[in-house]
């Protein structure tokens, strides 16, 4: 038996020699305790689960935490029917071309809304065409106006699920989540625009500084949704490639769970976890700018880099073996950045997934809101072997 293998009973390792009973009873209180190590800890989902409950409902926390747990119960196929849902019920019921093109849109007027949240006047009626006119001012969120718009907006779209007959079960907690994050979007759309006080405070904006002010943020957000795309396309490609690694018959059981964490890991940091690749002339000089999230564990590069190069080794060889051509691809070259990218932090993960120094650098306020996920199940998948391994210092501030 190959020594990495593992037995569906107890494993427990050599014993004392019988003789030495004190010794003997400590070896096996000790694998015991390592045993129960690699079950199940219901305390810890305990206290993973009692953090959870902590959170404020109706928070953005809160929602983005049963929006990413709604959606992972999906499917991959099922997941973008959902998502294509809720975003065009969305539009259709705003009358708008898109979640991001609120510019020209007429929001429901402050006076309605406070004379409703005084109950001195009319709410959202559907039948009268108000049913979904969403409210952009102060106290937006917590406004009772808003709260039966996102409502009515829920069950529209639970509706449709039915009606367009949408397959899988999302449950309408986090289509109400999934939905307040449009509204959100739909607001800085809004106000992009217009008019505002200035970050210094002194004065309210002129419109030609507005304007300015909005067309930066429109190319920012096109050179988001581009870092976006690619680091999607990134992700899809990682998964499939340790989904290819796992499914070879002749894997060792020490290479099985190597893999096994590595396909954790992706999980754990979806495609916002994945390095950026961005370039302004891409077509012409077949260069790619790489930015690695300061966030993230150093050693994750070249455990990354691993599965990249181990994928297209066994694509080569799966090609060969079906008499496919390989396609000849225009080579591109990737330049790794010293530059920081640092606008999206993943939250919810494992300890051992952030880099030491930016956890170290946050106040109490913002460590809270990251999240960090401290449960003995995720533990487990450690990084800190990996290290080890490697023999290097994954928390400095290069990539390895």
């Amino acid at each position: 038996m190959d020594a990495d293998d593992e037995s569906s009973g107890p494993s427990f390792r050599s014993k004392a020699p019988v003789d030495d009973i004190s010794a003997l009873l400590k070896q096996t209180l000790t694998d015991f305790l390592a045993e129960q190590a690699n079950q199940p800890n219901n305390s810890s989902q305990g206290r993973k689960g009692k953090k959870q409950s902590s959170l404020k409902v109706g928070s953005v926390a809160y929602n983005r935490k049963v929006k990413k747990r709604g959606l992972a119960a999906l499917s991959k196929e099922q997941e973008q029917k959902w998502r294509s849902l809720i975003r065009t019920c969305f539009c259709f019921v705003t009358n708008t071309n898109g979640v991001n093109a609120f510019q020209d849109y007429r929001p429901v007027d402050a006076g309605i809304v406070i004379a409703y949240e005084n109950a001195k006047g009319p709410g959202p009626s559907v039948g009268e065409g108000t049913g979904y006119l969403l409210y952009f001012g102060d106290g937006w969120r917590q406004a009772q106006w808003n709260q039966t718009v996102v409502a009515n907006l829920v069950s529209y779209i639970t509706s449709q699920h039915i009606s367009r007959n949408v397959e899988g079960y999302l449950a309408t907690e986090a289509i109400n989540a999934y939905v307040w994050e449009l509204f959100q979007q739909a607001r800085t759309s809004y106000r992009k625009d217009k008019p505002r006080l200035r970050e210094e405070g002194d004065r309210i904006e002129t419109q030609v500084e507005a304007n300015h002010r909005a067309r930066s943020y429109t190319n920012q957000r096109r050179r988001d949704n581009y870092s976006h795309s690619r680091k999607s396309c990134k992700f899809d490609k990682r998964m499939e490639g340790v989904a290819m690694i796992l499914s070879q018959p002749n894997l060792s059981a020490s290479d099985r769970r190597k893999w096994e964490k590595v396909e954790f890991a992706l999980r754990e940091l979806g495609a916002q976890g994945q390095s950026s690749e961005e370039s302004d002339a891409e077509s012409m000089e077949h260069q790619l700018n790489v930015t690695v999230p300061y966030f993230r564990r150093r050693i994750l590069g070249p455990v990354f880099h691993e599965l990249d190069e181990k994928s297209k080794e066994l694509q080569k060889q799966q090609a060969k073996q079906t008499g496919q051509r390989s396609r000849s691809r225009p080579s591109i070259r990737r330049v790794r950045t010293q530059n920081r990218s640092e606008r999206t932090v993943v939250h919810g993960l494992p300890r051992s997934f952030y880099h030491r120094r930016y956890i170290e650098n946050l106040t109490p306020a913002v460590l809270q809101s990251l999240e960090i996920n401290g449960g003995r199940a995720e533990e487990s998948q450690s990084l800190d072997p990996w290290a080890k391994t490697l023999q290097t210092d994954s928390d400095t501030g290069d990539e390895q």
